[in-house]
């Protein structure tokens, strides 16, 4: 008979050690042999921006913030529409729980339909916008806006690959194959290294073209992973000659939608920041952008964990099974702590080597200063990321996206934005107050969505 939460809880601490021992370690490890590969995934996606970065700083501190600048707006309609593709993921394994498996090939088909309508739009937007001039309405350092256009246009259609590339994804790690997805994203990043070298700096005869050859790497890499995972055996068909049934795709974008404003609220304000920081010279910006990274690499461990929870919370919600909820739950957010926290301590230690990894151009001292700054106020905030994000996936599982979309505008623009332009432009303390405001939100969105999630589990108010 399975030890329960709440008689764990009535034993006091050797009770709950107990439940770690026999229920919430097990599922933990079956938690992790999912994220395993789902998480080395989500750090390819990082490794991606990482290394772009850091090739744009051959190209020296301009290159660098204008890949910085560029590269925060156009990430934000490029989250949103990962955001649509989540329900692909959440129906699928719902369906998995309910004994309902063919829900997850109509649930794909349908997600390809939004995610594909949704890149083309997205991307036309963005290139008619670019075009336009927008991007010379921030107030940017001379020769970033310059540098940043062409980048901007290509990562903007590149998103039509990756979205349906997603799609796909979310699929197979929901019915327990995220090794083909992992494979084909390996095979993307080493392309994608490869073809910087060919169009950013002309090896092999290939054009010259800077900071835009990145761009179009980064293009040429999706759309290649996108029909090696399509054709790669393995996978559910998403049977097109079943066609389409509007209650579907309302499910899709009732999922979707709030996860997508909710991924775009939080990732909104790294772009202003961006902006922001912009104002105070390309050395700050510069060293906001080696921060951002450097968070991102590693903030992708968790997000991989996180998608693996609403994988797990998703089956055991279509078995409405409460008790595995508690316990999946339990596990996930316990290696949140762990991870997270030895993240903190090392970078905090080592983060004047870890920057000067980023900074091998031609940089200055004082960008470097900035960003060991940065840095250690992204170790402070570390762990508290963490907690929100696997928090977050949890509640997705359970179909919970609403409170966790209209939390992410309360924490990041009503919390962090106000708090971090005054400490920036009132106090004085410029780029470090910006990085303050955002700590202030990831501490809030924390605190709200476990309070949220061990609310709804302790009450049994899931289903």
């Amino acid at each position: 008979m399975k030890f329960s939460w709440v008689s764990a809880s009535a034993k006091g601490p050797v009770g709950l050690f107990y439940f770690l021992v026999k229920e919430v370690f097990p599922e933990l490890r079956k938690t992790v042999r999912l994220a395993f590969p789902i998480a080395l995934g989500q750090c390819g996606v990082g490794l991606l921006f990482v290394i772009d970065t850091a090739m744009a700083g051959r190209l020296g501190e301009i290159a660098i913030a204008a890949a910085g600048f560029s590269g925060m707006l156009v990430v934000l309609p490029f989250l949103f529409g990962l955001g649509l593709c989540v329900g692909v993921a959440v129906l699928t394994a719902q369906g998995r729980g309910a004994g309902r498996p063919e829900h997850g090939a109509t649930a794909l088909r349908h997600g390809l339909v939004v995610a594909g309508v949704y890149g083309v739009v997205s991307g036309a937007l963005i290139h008619v916008c670019v075009r336009a001039g927008a991007l010379a309405c921030f107030g940017q350092a001379e020769g970033v806006v310059e540098m940043a256009e062409d980048f901007a246009i290509l990562m903007g259609w590149s998103s039509l690959p990756a979205l349906l590339f997603q799609c796909l994804k979310n699929n197979r790690e929901a019915i327990g194959r995220p090794w083909a997805a992992l494979c084909w994203m390996s095979a993307g990043v080493v392309i994608n290294v490869v073809l910087n070298f060919v169009f950013m700096f002309g090896w092999l005869g290939g054009p010259k073209m800077g900071l835009a050859g990145a761009g179009l790497a980064t293009l040429v890499a999706r759309s290649v992973t996108l029909v090696g995972l399509a054709v790669h055996p393995g996978g559910q068909m998403p049977r097109w000659r079943d066609g389409f049934q509007c209650k579907w795709l309302m499910d899709i974008l009732k999922l979707g939608i709030p996860s997508a404003f909710q991924w775009t609220f939080e990732t909104g304000v790294f772009a202003v920041a961006v902006v922001l920081i912009g104002r105070f010279g390309k050395e700050q910006q510069a060293a906001h952008q080696v921060a951002v990274s450097l968070a991102n690499l590693a903030f992708m461990i968790p997000v991989g964990v996180s998608q693996a929870a609403s994988i797990r919370v998703g089956e055991a919600f279509g078995a409405r099974s409460i008790e595995a909820m508690r316990r999946i739950v339990a596990g996930v957010l316990l290696f949140a702590v762990v991870f997270m926290g030895s993240y903190a301590l090392v970078v905090s230690t080592f983060r004047g080597r870890v920057v000067r990894l980023f900074l091998t151009g031609e940089t200055s001292a004082m960008t470097a200063g900035f960003a060991e700054n940065f840095v250690l106020i992204v170790a402070a905030f570390a762990l508290f990321d963490g907690l929100q994000v696997v928090a977050s996936g949890a509640l997705r599982g359970m179909s919970d996206v609403r409170f966790t979309s209209i939390s992410a505008f309360v924490c990041y623009w009503i919390i962090s934005l106000p708090v971090g332009a005054f400490l920036a432009f009132q106090v004085g303390m410029e780029g470090i107050g910006i990085w303050v405001g955002l700590a202030c939100a990831i501490f809030a969105a924390a605190f709200v969505l476990n309070v949220r999630l061990w609310w709804k589990l302790g009450r049994g108010r899931v289903f």
